[in-house]
Parts: C-alpha cells; structure tokens; sequence
C-alpha cells in the first residue's frame, strides 16, 4: 500500500477519534436546571397575632353625682353578673329625707297666702286695664263728636258764604240795570231788586259769620278733647304700671318660695338617683365605691359586657399594611385546644400602642370565650385559588434592579436556553409569588436555582413534580 494512503488513512482516524471524544465531552458537561412550570397555585397567606378576649363594651362606667353622701350598701362584687337596672348601689340619705321633710312643712305653710295675695294683684291688674279702657274710650268718643260737630259749621259756613256771594253779586247786576236803565220805573223795579238782595246778603253774612264762631269753637274743642285723651292714657298707662309692679315685686318677694320649691325638686331627684343602677348588663370588672366613704369623684364601679366580645390583638409595624378590615381571622385557645374559631377583622386603630398598632376581632360563635382568655390568631391576608404564580425561589434581582425569572427555552435541536425575563409581582406567598410577564405563559418552564444559571446558558432540565403547598418535590430529569 502507498506510503501516503496510509498516512492519510491514520490521520483521517485520528481526527475522527477526536471529533468523538470532543462531542461526548461537550455532551457530559451540559449542566442540568431545576425547573417548574408556571402554573396555577393557590395562594394562601397569614399573619400570626396573640389576643386577648375582651368586651366591645370594655369598662362601662356606673357613676353617681351625689358625691357628698356616704355609701350605704354596695349589693355586687367583682366577677358578680348584673342586669341593666339593677340597684348595684345604695347611699345613706338619712339627712337628705329630713331637709325633704323639713322643706316640704315651709311650703305647704306659705303657699296658700301666698297664692291670695297674688291672685289680689293679678285682679287689680286686670281691674286697672278694664278701667283704662273705658275712660279712653270715652275720650274717643268725645273727639269723634267733636271732629263731626266741626264738620257740621264748617259746612254751615261754606253753605252761607257760597250763599251771601251769590246775593251780592245779584245785587250788583240790579244796582247796575238801575243806574243804566232810561225807563224811569224799569230803573225803580231794578234798584227795589238791588235793595232785597242787599237784605237778604246781610242776613247771610250774618249767618256765616255764627257758623265761623262756632266752627271756631267746634276747632278748639277738639284740641280739647285730644289733650283729655292724652291726659286720661297718662293717667291709666300709670295705673297700670302700678299694679303690674305689685305683681312683679311681688314674684320677686316671694321668690323664697319658688326656690323652695325648685330645691325640693331638686332634693327628690337626689333621693331617687340615691339608688345607683346598672347603665347596660355584664360583668362587674371593678368597684372603686367602699361602704361608709363617700364617692368623691363619683366612681361606682364597672362593668364589662358578656354578650358583646370581641379579640384584642397587637399588630406588628410590618405587618400592618397587610392587614385590612374583614378579612377573616382564625382563632385557637389553651381551653378549647385546637378547634379553629372563624372570625372577621372588625377596625385596626391608627395610632400606634406600646407593643403595636391595636386590631379587633369580632367572633362568630362566642360560647366558648371567656373575659381575659387569651388567643393565638391567624388573620388570613391572602387566599386565592388558581393563580398562575411560581415558586419563590425562582426570583432575583437583575444587574438593574429589576425583579427577573429565569426560562427554559426549548431550542429545535430539543436542548433548552436560559431566557432572563422581567417580571411584575402581583402577590407573594410564604411559597408561591404571583407574577406577570408579556412573554410568559402558563406551563413555561421556570427555573427554580437561578443562582446557578446565566442569561443564555444551555442547560438539559429537571422537572420537580409539586406535591403540595408544603410537601416536598420529587425531580425528574429531560
């Protein structure tokens, strides 16, 4: 065989040879990814608070006014159950029911002259307005007949100076016709005509000078009349400002009695608020009031209600944010052992405590609570079902700061790259996260060691198959 066909035949194998070994090797090395699809979970959160059973009525004071008088008798004691009205309370009004006593003897007394004597100015009062009345009246009445009276010789004196012109002036025209009349006895009828009508115009002038006079007269009586009217309401405007005087100095004098009266009302209120009662039903938490002392700031004791709790919890500042009204709560006790009670976040305050920012919780079924047991509670943030989302280890952060999700990107050739997508949280469990992406979609693969890959990478995968939201995964590998 030729020297070069054998050289060339050895070279071709042992390029061949290593051609192989290159593409096994190269196949060993793919790393493998740990991957999980991105599926539907559900999302279940909590956060864990202490609690303490306590009434929506906490501290329901029951307190007195009547902080002079002793206690008598104190009828409950702490951890006693009351009813609203009871007497829970009793003062010593020994001296109170005297002065009601000695009170009531001064009134009684002094009321039945005291009624007379102002009912006898009341009625003078009212005689003294009668009167005023009727004497005003009849100085109406007089200036009413004294304006018409005046009309009447007014209209008597315009009648007759109307009148007195006419007969003067028909007097003229026959002095006239007499004085220009060439016929002798014509002339002589004429000024017999001028001569009674002169007479009958002195009469009239004699007339309507008496109607002046008199109107005059009639004029000057109503000034009269006017100023009896303004005379006579002087005088019974002041008597009645009298007696109505003698009844309100009365009132005044006697005000004594009213003041009786008002502090003998006052004194009953005191005896029967003696008697101090229960404002609302519950349990007697505390009782300030001691038998013998008197209440100085009126404190009586108080009261918490038993048919209205609720759970009061302290809610850390971290957690605060997630918490909201009505979200539901779970709640367990030392005495009822593991039995979850279902209840409902009522109002968290705003301003925070000591230990936190304070939450109430109301419960459904209350039978088995107790004033000042304490809780553990799970108050439910987050319970969704069916949300696509991946596992939480899934998540890092980009050179950019941006929240990312590491795909496993088939090729055509069966082998998977590493595809960096940029992802928006939604809502994040202890386990799973809710994300969103433009490129994601459900049953992608997502790797679950991030840390170990890089955008890009070709990787072989490894599928975990997810038991629970707790238990453990069991791999498979592709």
């Amino acid at each position: 065989m030729d020297r070069n066909i054998l050289k060339f035949t050895a070279l071709l194998s042992a390029a061949a040879f290593l051609f192989t070994g290159c593409e096994s090797k190269s196949k060993d090395t793919v790393p493998t990814a740990k991957v999980e699809e991105y599926s539907k979970n559900d999302l279940y959160k909590t956060v864990s608070v202490d609690g303490t059973v306590e009434s929506t009525d906490k501290d329901t004071a029951i307190t007195t006014e009547l902080v002079e008088y002793k206690v008598k008798a104190l009828n409950y004691k702490v951890g006693d159950t009351v009813n609203a009205g009871d007497i829970v309370c009793e003062l010593d009004t020994t001296d109170l029911e005297k002065e009601i006593a000695d009170l009531e003897s001064i009134i009684s007394n002094t009321d039945v002259l005291s009624d007379y004597q102002f009912q006898q100015y009341q009625k003078a009062l009212e005689n003294a307005k009668k009167s005023g009345e009727l004497q005003l009246s009849q100085a109406r009445k007089e200036i009413e007949d004294a304006n018409a009276e005046y009309a009447r010789k007014k209209d008597e004196y315009n009648k007759n100076i109307q009148l007195y012109n006419n007969l003067n002036a028909a007097a003229e025209e026959n002095k006239n016709a007499a004085q220009n009349c060439s016929d002798p006895q014509q002339a002589e009828s004429y000024y017999a005509q001028y001569q009674e009508n002169m007479g009958a115009a002195s009469e009239a002038m004699n007339a309507y000078e008496s109607a002046y006079s008199e109107m005059v007269t009639a004029e000057n009586s109503i000034a009269s009349c006017q100023n009896n009217y303004d005379s006579v309401k002087l005088s019974t405007d002041n008597d009645i400002e009298q007696a109505k005087y003698k009844v309100d100095t009365y009132s005044i004098s006697s005000g004594n009695t009213s003041e009786n009266k008002e502090k003998l009302d006052r004194l009953k209120r005191f005896l029967e608020n003696s008697k101090i009662k229960a404002v609302k039903s519950g349990i007697v938490s505390t009782v300030t009031a001691e038998v013998g002392k008197i209440c100085s700031n009126g404190a009586v004791m108080t009261t918490q209600s038993t048919s209205d709790i609720c759970i009061h919890v302290t809610i850390k500042e971290e957690d605060l944010l997630s918490v909201k009204s009505g979200m539901k709560a779970l709640v367990t006790t030392s005495a009822t052992g593991n039995k979850e009670f279902e209840g409902t976040v009522d109002r968290i305050l705003d301003i925070k405590s000591q230990n936190g920012f304070d939450g109430y919780i109301t419960i459904n079924d209350t039978d088995d609570f107790r004033i000042g047991m304490t809780t553990k509670v799970k108050i439910v943030t987050t319970d969704e079902s069916d949300v696509l989302s991946v596992n939480n280890i899934s998540l890092f952060t980009n050179d950019e700061g941006k929240t990312c999700v590491y795909e496993a990107v088939k090729q055509s050739n069966d082998s998977y790259t590493v595809t960096e997508t940029v992802v928006s949280i939604q809502t994040k469990t202890p386990k799973y996260t809710e994300i969103t992406a433009d490129s994601l979609q459900e049953g992608d693969l997502i790797l679950t060691d991030p840390k170990k890959h890089s955008d890009g990478d070709k990787v072989q995968i490894s599928k975990a198959e997810k038991k629970s939201e707790t238990g453990e995964d069991n791999a498979r590998t592709e």
